[in-house]
């Protein structure tokens, strides 16, 4: 059997001892004997029921992290401000987004959306006035 003695974290001794054989311990401290040995076996089982749920979540976050990649990020602003004939004015406004021309045709549709809708909403009347800026 293997040994190995340590004062502090300071390895002192070391060395092997047969069955039935001793040494003495530095310092004169006293002896030690390997008297016999019994066999034994160490067996852990580990059991942890939370590891699917962990799993779970990394392969949530992982995916949702990799269909962001495919997903176009938009930013518009709409302002209404009451003019000084008592009218409203409507304002669209948009960030640079990377596809330009896509960007635009986008842009165009919300802007006659919203046209549609004041015309609808004003009952039918079209002079809405349009100022937009992309």
């Amino acid at each position: 059997m293997d040994y190995a003695l340590y004062k502090g974290h300071q390895e002192i001794a070391a060395g092997t001892l047969s069955t039935g054989e001793s040494i003495t311990l530095p310092e004169s401290t006293g002896i030690l004997s390997l008297t016999g040995t019994k066999p034994f076996s160490v067996l852990q089982v580990k059991h942890d029921p939370s590891i699917p749920l962990v799993f779970a979540g990394l392969a949530l976050m992982s995916l949702f992290f990799f269909l962001t990649m495919f997903v176009r990020h938009r930013r518009c602003w709409l302002r209404m401000e009451e003019t000084a004939d008592g009218g409203l004015s409507l304002v669209l406004g948009s960030g640079a987004m990377p596809a330009r021309a896509l960007a635009r045709e986008e842009f165009d549709g919300m802007v006659r959306e919203i046209e549609s809708s004041l015309a609808r909403w004003k009952g039918g009347e079209q002079d809405v006035a349009r100022t937009a800026c992309l």
